[in-house]
């Protein structure tokens, strides 16, 4: 009966003692008891001193861990902000300077008799078969002036100026008519846009015109307006209608030239 009775008393002695001391050494992690080293002051051992400064040492270390990673990570994000913005202005640089080289290139192939354009966009914003140009009011640009591209093809014709840049409308511009000469009929005809760099005309039946017969204007320069592209025939129909299609591609246009 005795020894049933001492078990709980000694569990609760070991208790208390590791309470105890768990207390004192917390006490001294958090700096609450002093140190021994001015003789005054409650006396640890050095088992309790030693461990003290290991939880203290570890717990500070682990802090400062994350304050330099915290460190870390936003001089990282510093430095990927300030790259992509030397990317940035990079890419536009070397934009800047193939255009010029094209520019200088375009200058150097051929000879102009007019103002010399370069093409901004053909964004989704703009009418589909127009063109944005740098040239504007300030270059002495006018509504009606001629567009012409690689010195032969004629485009169309400024729209509207601004100070500096115009609108060009081409002559794909569905509803637009212009006058065209067939060189291998020796014919006039109306051409007239349909939109997405196509043109068409009409002529009777018995004409004949192939695939790949040109189109040129009847201006005395005789610009390449286009090429035959297909040809439609309705049986009941007196009239055939001949596709055209622009001479070059648009996405691949840097320059044109501006000619009164």
């Amino acid at each position: 009966m005795e020894k049933k009775s001492l078990l709980p008393r000694n569990l609760r002695r070991k208790r208390v003692l590791f309470g105890v001391i768990a207390i004192m050494a917390l006490t001294y992690v958090l700096g609450i008891l002093p140190k021994r080293d001015s003789g005054a002051g409650i006396p640890l051992s050095p088992f309790f001193l030693s461990t003290g400064n290991k939880v203290r040492d570890f717990f500070g270390d682990v802090q400062g861990f994350f304050t330099a990673k915290k460190m870390l990570l936003r001089q990282l994000s510093e430095l990927e902000l300030l790259n992509h913005e030397l990317t940035t202005r990079n890419a536009f640089l070397e934009s800047k300077i193939q255009g010029i080289e094209h520019l200088e290139r375009y200058l150097n192939e051929r000879q102009t008799s007019g103002i010399v354009a370069a093409v901004l966009n053909q964004s989704l914003y703009v009418p589909y078969d127009t063109l944005i140009v740098d040239r504007g009011i300030q270059d002495d640009v006018e509504p009606g002036f001629n567009v012409v591209a690689s010195g032969a093809i004629l485009l169309g014709e400024v729209e509207s100026v601004a100070a500096r840049s115009a609108m060009v409308k081409l002559l794909s511009y569905p509803g637009v008519k212009t006058e065209g000469y067939v060189q291998s009929l020796s014919l006039n005809v109306v051409v007239e846009g349909i939109g997405g760099s196509n043109l068409k005309f009409n002529i009777p039946k018995n004409l004949e015109v192939k695939i790949g017969d040109r189109i040129v204007s009847t201006s005395r320069q005789g610009y390449l307006i286009g090429q035959v592209e297909l040809i439609k025939e309705k049986e009941l129909e007196p009239l055939k209608d001949v596709i055209l299609r622009t001479p070059l591609n648009l996405r691949h246009l840097r320059f044109v030239e501006l000619i009164p």
